[in-house]
């Protein structure tokens, strides 16, 4: 009776740490790190940002002027710009990328729009690296008056 009484011991140790090792061995494979999504890349190896945007009327144009802020990083591949109509103070601006310019050894870089109506766009710029990887964006909003010398076109061709 001894000798059975100690096999069921022996049998219920082995279940319990079985199911220990199990439960484990699902759990870290479904727990991670905690994040979803891509993996970031560390902040020394982002593009830096742009810094001192600011936009102007030309006639009909935009005309963007920015810099780097940060020139000890490396230099980034380019620039990407989006531009987004804002209909209202308190309405959602859906930014859709205009342009991607390449980068060229200058003090100030400059990119001219032409929007094809008038109103108050927002405009965003940012470095990209030769991966695509885009760094901190800027902002700035301009308004287009009535006056200077677009054709209104229906809101749906501003995206």
């Amino acid at each position: 009776m001894a000798g059975s009484k100690n096999i069921i011991i022996a049998a219920q140790r082995f279940f319990i740490v079985s199911l220990v090792m199990l439960v484990t061995v699902a759990y870290s494979s479904i727990a991670g790190c905690g994040r979803k999504g891509p993996p970031l890349p560390e902040k020394s190896s982002m593009p830096p940002s742009v810094s001192a945007l600011e936009a102007s009327l030309d006639g009909g144009n935009v005309v963007l002027r920015w810099k780097i802020a940060d020139h000890s990083k490396k230099e980034p591949a380019g620039f990407f710009i989006s531009r987004g109509y804002v209909g209202c103070t308190t309405c959602p601006v859906r930014a859709v990328p205009i342009a991607r310019v390449s980068y060229k050894t200058e003090a100030v870089f400059t990119f001219i729009d032409m929007p094809k109506s008038p109103g108050r766009y927002e405009y965003r710029v940012g470095c990209v690296d030769e991966h695509g990887i885009e760094g901190p964006v800027s902002t700035v909003a301009v308004f287009l008056p009535p006056d200077a010398g677009l054709r209104a076109v229906p809101e749906e061709d501003l995206r």
